[in-house]
């Protein structure tokens, strides 16, 4: 009867060894990997901050010079594209911002005993940029430069009455530099340090004025910027990662 006991049982051990055999694997249920951090794509966002710089300017052919200080707020948008190798971006950035930056400068002229006044307004600028970056984790740490140009709005006042004035766009440089976090593969905020350089902008008056008829005055114009902004890339982030972990 012991012998019979011990049969039946080895042999319900090796069928139930057996059937668990063939049984499929039990596998745990997919684990989805957050993609790493890819800056290239096309993007576009917002940008807005405050502006200050200066205003020199020369009339050659009266002996007068004059600069002055000009301030104000600066906001936008841009757009671009990036390019990422490895941990370094290489881009190209178009902004455009509108400007509410104004100066003037009243003065004794020498040539007469008069008050002379020299003001300036800019209600925009425009840039295009090239853009060299790198990636630290979600940080890109990035350089800009490339040519601008922005609205100018000048005139010229003595005793209070307009001598002559200027509609005109002035023609230069920006460079800067920022840096700029990745919140997800979509969505990223920068903060961003631009100088913005209008040298030597020549411009006749647009006058009534007998003394000032057929004068020049030469320009040049500056602007250090400070702005926050914030950008969404269009292009899809990569297909998570797909991780399993079967059991037997």
């Amino acid at each position: 009867m012991r012998k019979l006991n011990a049969l039946l049982l080895a042999f319900t051990a090796l069928t139930g060894a057996a059937f668990a055999a063939d049984l499929p694997a039990q596998k745990s249920a997919p684990v989805a990997v957050e993609p790493a951090i890819n800056w290239t794509g096309v993007y576009a966002g917002l940008q807005l901050g405050g502006a200050f710089g200066n205003t020199d300017l020369t009339l050659p052919n009266n002996g007068y010079s004059e600069s002055w200080g000009n301030n104000g707020v600066i906001g936008g948008g841009h757009i671009g594209y990036n390019y990422q190798v490895q941990s370094f971006v290489l881009g190209a950035e178009a902004s455009f911002d509108l400007l509410s930056v104004k100066g003037s400068q009243t003065t004794n002229i020498a040539f007469a005993p008069n008050i002379f006044t020299g003001s300036s307004y800019h209600d925009y600028i425009i840039s295009a940029d090239g853009r060299l970056g790198y990636v630290y984790k979600n940080l890109l740490i990035y350089a800009v430069g490339g040519y601008a140009f922005a609205a100018n709005n000048s005139a010229l006042t003595l005793n209070s009455v307009q001598i002559g004035s200027v509609s005109n766009t002035i023609n230069g440089y920006d460079v800067g530099g920022g840096v700029e976090y990745a919140l997800n593969n979509q969505w990223s905020v920068r903060g961003e340090y631009r100088y913005y350089n209008f040298q030597n902008n020549t411009n006749h008056f647009s006058t009534s004025n007998k003394t000032f008829t057929n004068s020049v005055f030469t320009q040049s114009v500056n602007f250090n910027v400070f702005r926050a902004g914030v950008s969404y890339k269009f292009a899809q982030p990569e297909p998570a990662v797909v991780a399993t972990n079967a059991k037997y």
